[in-house]
């Protein structure tokens, strides 16, 4: 019986693997391009003025002083400058690339150049170059051209790459050079024709770049092999290139006959002519050689980095060095000061910034920070010195950024932006490095354990940036401050689930949330974490009511008008909101947001009907009621001004207003004949009339509208537009030159196309027909067409045109479709004739263009599908769908003689679903309400992110709500008629796909149980210690130590239980010196202590590690949970370890898990079955030999799984009378066995392998088949290549969606939700911060969706021409003997689906014989599927 699985990445990777600096999408933005394994994020880096409170930071500066122990590093001084300027980032774009960046470079080609932009060369395993530009036209990268060196002639003996591709780039643009399969040499020329002499058809015609060519090192110079690092040399004629390389290598062993084998040798290219002399070599090199650091000029020369020492050279001088610890001298021959060797370091894998020409900044791999100087003595370099200068992440990539910035990334910890300054100049009033803390006081994370921790090993740079920040009082010229944070939850070492859980004053308010969290392991060392994974977003309930019959809601604040024109400093009181308006079937409510929510009862807001729109005009000081036919003007406390009717009393046919869009002075007016109307507050006589209208604006029928306020400077026209007028640095909230509103009406048009007009006078500057097919691009279209309808079965309900954004703000149209589908689109500036490659320029003459706007519309993708399941999976038909609307029961209106206007009203009145809100939590952006919520947020990086939150099922209502109880949180209504004020939670980032809480460890974290019964964590950590050789009695050994050489370390191990409330430890238990903790796992053993006779238990097995000339040897410990009388103080530290059992074994334990209430233990190449008797010792019962190492080992009632960390997986069965444990299959293929777990599509049980090659495998025990031999041999049905290697797995079942038939008294189909054990999917936590997961598929959807990922591979253009079939094919290391198997969909290309253009989608959909609704409810589905977090 087949398969049928599919693998999608539900959370992308975050660990950042490269980094560069370039112009890329604008000439006048300095862009960060950052590679996190697949995926190209683009950044802007932004500098802004902030501002800080002088009194809180003395404060925190003596708090601080008064803290500080002698060896802590950083110190904070109080801050002296009310504002500062400051970096930030500010995220562009991302994209998913099929395929694993594996390095970076920046040119600027004739192409790019023209608009003094800069192009992106990407390198990919094994020799695969990119070369990329950004289109000011589309707002979205561009493939330039592909280049392919894995042809079957230079692979020869490679396999496979063992080094990574390296990419370099000539500073001077003259070509780009890419080593690969060891020797071999690709070198790409650019041209070199200077742009301004070619018109612009020229340059499109030609293309930036000329053929290029390969070549073997070795035809160079015969001795070139083993090349350890090249680069390009700066200010010389011709590319000039030095490579290093080590022709015979050596080891520690043969220091004494081979002890200086790397050399060195510069080569210049000569492209035109393809010869390649060698300007000048160097020998006799240490052999640990590591890095080449290429010098500008007046310096010049050429840095060695070594593993122990620094050596520069050039070509007129034999070089000089240092050596940095006691190795060097021993190692190498090369004349060394060994003035810095009691410093220690070791420089390999270290990472590098220029400060300046004679100053470099190196990171080390253990986060240190130390700053190398280049001293001159008349033309050479006459001495190097190195001093420490601080403590930050553990890098693995650096680049510098603008003047006084530099990026440091990270695959370990979290990435940041570090700003820099001259100390001795700026050391008292340096608000930039001091005021920080205020700006950090926003960021969610509690550093306060690090931040006062005394051990300067494991002080952070990082953990002090998010309080305040850090200053260096050593006699380093420089200060250094964290501006930014990339927030990293890779790698990922083990993964659990549990409940949420609360405190006890806060768990009878809880009652919504989902039911599960996701927790994680990650990071290493210092820079360790558990982050919290929650993909829906739960609020934070502080009080519940009834509300029955509640169509939408608004609150108001309105300010006095004595007070209007004043500023009150304290507790914002005249913004807290005045007014609550709950429109109903038919009334409208009028509540007062006091100490308690209280209803008006005489007033004159009109309440005997529901209500369309309510807001706040003039300045705040009124409150305008828009209802059916009029609108009402009041003051701040209810007392009517002014009633203006909407149409004279003698008109027979009144048409009603069915939307309203009030953005002061202005109120836009939606009737439903599709009419629209303008009207305009007037600040003198304080009253509101409409403003006339050209006619022809109500031709076509207006479908939605909205008013747009544009305070961002950026919507102009062209005319009046200068290239870069937007300083984007400047639109922040404390600039003093603030920008001129201008105001803007966007109208949705019933035949489909979007406008955008001027106001007051509704003159066109922007047309796009048939927006909604929703097309990746929005361009201005001045000529009108008869413009058909677009045959859509989706039509448009209601679009918003808003600002979002914390710092900056950015205009984004969001539209919703009448299937819940949400489109969103962000503005970009675009001046006609700027991009000579224009898909969209037509034969539109300049002159036609100056009075439209200069901007157009990109479409920002999203994985997450909003709309509602439409197909039953029982009978694969659709199901009539019914809008929430038509849930309110209609005959109850008519059965109410109410006349037909109000009931027409209440009719489209429901359908106001997107909701902006300014202020909730500090956030910005759109509540979607319906049956499935959604959050639109703008978080920290300025990036919009979709965030569910369908804990509460359908939301019909929703607004803002700003009170002294409920300070910017927010008021919504469910379908069980329950109101609810609730906060968002500040303690969890919003700005990546899913909303992450991130809890700093400070120490390495191996494992992580969850207990089901107590409801409590149990983790693995280990602190370094210093490591004591021992005689044969266990007595240490003594003997004289070297300060400059490096000591052994070894890890001391803790099992700690942590509180799924607080996150803290509540009780720990230490291990032995030397004994480390290898796993750990909740086992579920056999008691007689309960009734059920089995109990939940806390396992670990150990090994003790005492050198290689000592005997290996491990324990089991089993430990139970109990409860305690907690702490006074403390009401979490109510559970604590109890051990009961622990056995001693020879040999480590290396794997554990529990069988049919037996426990399993991996000893060395055996197998151990144990029965816990009496609770107090294990007896073993069973055994069986394996091959080399047990790595990873889970169980299914008898049935055991077993990966062998070389030799495969292994089927095993356990029998209990007699008790046995037999061999039912295995592979019989070598596989370096990562992890595995069970997938079950019941009645079938698969074996899902993830190996070291970054795959996964599917394999089936199937007897009967032929080729298993009566099943000895496990049949293969799948593999895949992830792309990062899976570390561990967790299985679940799979949430399936059941729809029952209608039912007769509603008319309606119902969701059911079945979360039986029938199917079970993984999730695979990956070293590179990516979640995946794993799910059978039923066999009807399974052949949609590969007939689909056919059209899609060749139908869509992919970034940077990679192709997703090819990356997803099993790669090994070793040849292999067998065929791939394939068969698993990749899910990360079929979730680009709902992001095509709707045309596009009915072309894929056609041609492989189903409809767009039938692919997308299958998407839908399989996001669905374990919708528990």
């Amino acid at each position: 019986m087949s398969i049928y699985p599919l693998y999608k990445e539900i959370f992308p990777s975050t660990s950042v693997e490269e980094v560069v600096c370039a112009n890329f999408t604008s000439s006048k933005d300095i862009n960060i391009i950052v590679a996190r394994s697949s995926i190209l994020q683009i950044y802007k880096f932004v500098e802004r003025l902030e501002i800080s409170v002088e009194d809180e930071d003395n404060d925190l500066g003596q708090e601080i002083e008064k803290e500080k122990d002698e060896t802590f590093l950083l110190t904070l001084k109080p801050a002296t400058n009310p504002s500062f300027m400051t970096g930030h980032l500010e995220l562009i774009s991302q994209y998913k690339l099929h395929g694993n960046i594996t390095s970076m470079g920046v040119v600027r080609t004739i192409s790019s150049g023209a608009n003094h932009m800069d192009s992106l060369l990407l390198s990919f395993k094994d020799a695969k170059l990119s070369l990329l530009e950004f289109s000011l036209a589309t707002n979205n990268i561009v493939t330039v051209s592909i280049h392919y060196y894995e042809r079957e002639e230079y692979k020869l003996e490679f396999l496979a790459n063992t080094r990574p591709t390296e990419l370099r780039v000539d500073p001077s643009n003259r070509c780009a050079v890419l080593n690969f399969f060891g020797d071999k040499l690709a070198i790409l020329p650019f041209r070199q024709e200077e742009a301004l002499n070619l018109d612009e058809e020229e340059v499109a015609s030609k293309w930036p770049y000329l053929p290029s060519f390969v070549v073997e090192l070795p035809s160079i110079q015969s001795r070139i092999k083993n090349v350890i690092d090249m680069k390009f040399l700066y200010d010389y004629y011709e590319p000039t290139l030095a490579i290093l390389f080590e022709s015979c290598p050596t080891w520690p062993g043969k220091m004494n006959t081979s002890k200086d084998t790397c050399s060195l040798v510069v080569v210049s290219i000569d492209i035109s002519q393809k010869v390649y002399p060698v300007i000048y070599s160097m020998d006799k090199l240490p052999h640990s050689s590591v890095k080449l650091i290429p010098i500008q000029k007046p310096v010049g020369g050429i840095l060695i980095i070594t593993a122990n020492a620094i050596i520069h050279v050039d070509q007129s001088s034999p070089g000089i060095g240092i050596a940095v610890n006691g190795y060097a001298m021993s190692t190498t021959d090369f004349p060394l000061d060994n003035s810095f060797e009691h410093l220690g370091l070791a420089l390999e894998g270290c990472h590098y910034v220029f400060l300046d020409k004679d100053e470099i900044l190196l990171f080390l791999r253990n986060g240190g920070m130390y700053l190398v100087k280049l001293i001159k003595d008349g033309r050479s370099i006459s001495r190097i010195t190195i001093e420490k200068v601080g403590t930050n992440t553990l890098p693995s990539c650096a680049c510098y950024v603008a003047p006084g910035y530099f990026f440091l990334g990270s695959r370990l910890g979290d990435s940041h932006l570090i700003q820099y300054k001259a100390a001795k100049s700026n050391y008292k009033t340096d608000g930039a490095v001091n005021g920080f803390s205020n700006m950090s006081r926003r960021n969610t994370f509690d550093f306060d354990a690090e931040l006062y921790e005394t051990d300067t090993t494991s002080t952070n740079l990082a953990s002090v940036s998010s309080k305040a920040n850090t200053k260096f009082p050593t006699t380093s010229e420089y200060n250094f401050t964290i501006c930014d944070t990339l927030i990293n939850v890779g790698p990922i070492v083990d993964l659990a689930y549990g409940e949420l859980a609360f405190t006890e004053e806060e768990s009878h308010l809880h009652t919504v949330h989902k039911e599960l969290e996701l927790v994680s392991c990650s990071g290493s060392g210092t820079a360790s974490s558990l982050c919290i994974f929650h993909r829906n977003i739960n609020p934070i309930v502080s009080n519940s009511f009834a509300m029955t019959d509640c169509l939408n809601m608004w609150t108001v604040s309105c300010r006095d008008v004595i007070f209007q024109n004043m500023n009150i400093d304290n507790v914002d009181t005249d913004s807290f909101h005045k007014f609550l308006f709950i429109s109903k079937k038919y009334r409208t409510m009028v509540l007062v947001c006091g100490e308690e929510l209280q209803e008006l009862e005489h007033s004159d807001f009109y309440t005997e009907g529901p209500t369309v729109a309510v807001g706040s005009v003039l300045n705040g000081s009124r409150i305008l009621q828009i209802c059916g036919h009029e609108l009402r003007l009041l003051d701040q406390d209810g007392n009517l001004m002014h009633i203006i009717p909407t149409q004279d009393d003698n008109d027979p046919e009144k048409s009603l207003i069915i939307f309203a869009s009030i953005v002061d002075p202005y109120v836009l007016l939606l009737f439903d004949t599709g009419e629209i109307k303008l009207l305009k507050a007037d600040d003198k006589s304080k009253s509101i009339e409409f403003y006339p209208q050209p006619p022809c604006i109500n031709d076509i029928p207006t479908a939605s509208c909205y008013i747009y306020r544009d305070d961002t400077g950026l919507f102009t026209l062209v005319k009046d537009d200068v290239v870069g007028a937007v300083n984007e640095t400047n639109i922040s909230g404390f600039d003093e030159n603030v920008k001129s509103e201008s105001f803007w009406c966007v109208l949705y048009r019933q035949d489909g196309s979007l406008e955008i007009h001027k106001l007051p006078e509704f003159k066109e500057v922007f047309h796009f027909p048939h927006f909604d097919l929703s097309p990746a691009v929005l361009s201005d279209v001045i000529t009108r067409q008869n413009v058909k309808a677009s045959g859509q079965t989706v039509e448009i309900q209601e679009i918003l045109l808003i600002n979002i954004g914390r710092q900056t703000k950015d205009p984004y149209l969001i539209a919703r479709s009448s299937v819940g589908d949400i489109m969103i689109y962000k503005a970009f500036r675009y001046i006609p004739g700027t991009d000579i490659s224009d898909p969209f320029l037509k034969s539109q003459s300049q002159s036609e263009l100056t009075d439209r706007l200069a901007i157009r519309f990109s479409r920002i993708p999203q994985e997450y599908i909003s709309r509602e399941t439409m197909y039953s999976d029982i009978h694969d038909k659709p199901v009539t769908r019914r809008s929430t609307l038509q849930e309110l029961n209609i005959d109850e209106i008519d059965q109410t003689n109410h006349d037909v206007e109000k009931r027409r009203t209440i009719l489209r009145q429901i359908n106001r679903q997107l909701i902006p809100f300014t202020n909730i939590a500090g956030y910005s952006g759109v509540f979607v309400t319906g049956a499935k919520p959604l959050w639109l947020i703008c978080a920290r990086n300025n990036y919009l992110r979709v965030h569910p939150m369908n804990a509460d099922g359908e939301i019909r209502s929703f607004t803002p709500f700003h009170n002294i109880h409920c300070k910017h949180g927010f008021l919504y209504t469910n379908t069980q008629d329950v109101c609810r004020l609730s906060e968002l939670p500040t303690d969890f980032q919003y700005d990546m796909e899913w909303t992450v809480k991130k809890v700093q460890l400070n120490r390495s974290v191996y494992g992580i149980e969850y207990h089901p019964e107590m409801q409590v964590y149990a983790l693995l950590t280990s602190l370094p210690v210093e490591f004591l050789l021992r005689d044969e009695n266990g007595e240490p050994i003594e003997f004289e130590l070297d300060s400059s050489q490096f000591l052994p370390e070894t890890q001391r191990f803790t099992l700690e239980l942590i509180s799924p409330v607080t996150w803290e430890t509540v009780d720990r238990h230490d291990f032995h010196d030397d004994e480390q903790g290898l796993c750990i796992k909740c086992v579920s053993l056999q008691t007689k202590s309960t009734t059920s006779g089995r109990k939940s238990f806390i396992a670990i097995g150990t090994g003790i590690f005492r050198g290689e000339d000592v005997g290996m040897r491990g324990n089991v410990y089993v430990f139970e949970i109990i409860e305690v009388v907690p702490e006074p103080d403390n009401p979490q530290t109510n559970h604590k370890f109890k051990l009961l059992c622990h056995e001693e074994v020879k040999g480590s334990v290396t794997a554990i898990c529990d069988v049919n209430g037996y426990l399993l233990t991996c000893v060395g190449p055996k197998i151990f079955i144990r029965a816990f008797e009496d609770n107090d010792r294990l007896i073993s019962v069973a055994f069986i030999d394996i091959q080399i190492y047990a790595s990873s080992v889970v169980s299914i009632k008898d049935y055991i799984l077993l990966g062998d960390v070389y030799k495969g997986v292994w089927f095993l069965g356990f029998q209990e009378e007699p008790a046995k444990l037999v061999l039912v299959g295995k592979d019989y293929h070598s596989m370096e066995v990562g992890c595995t777990n069970f997938i079950i599509d019941e009645p079938v049980l698969y074996f899902a392998v993830a190996d070291m090659d970054k795959n996964i495998h599917l394999f089936q025990y199937a007897p009967y088949n032929v080729q298993s031999f009566a099943g000895q041999k496990l049949i293969r049905r799948g593999d895949f290549h992830v792309g990062a290697q899976v570390k561990t797995m967790l299985s679940l079942p799979k949430k399936e969606l059941i729809r029952r038939e209608h039912s007769i008294d509603q008319g309606i189909p119902v969701m059911e939700e079945e979360t039986s054990g029938h199917k079970q999917l993984c999730l695979c936590g990956t070293l590179d911060g990516s979640i995946g997961m794993i799910t059978p598929i039923p066999e009807k959807m399974y052949k949609r969706m590969q007939l689909l990922h056919s059209q899609m591979v060749n139908g869509i253009q992919h970034p940077a021409g990679l192709n997703p079939k090819s990356f997803r094919l099993m790669q090994s290391k070793q040849r292999l003997a067998i065929n791939p198997a394939k068969g698993i969909l990749d899910g990360d290309l079929l979730i680009q689906f709902p992001n095509l253009a709707l045309h596009r989608q009915r072309e894929m959909t056609k041609q492989i014989g189903t409809t767009v609704e039938r692919i997308l409810d299958d998407l839908l589905v399989l996001q669905e599927s374990c919708d528990y977090f």
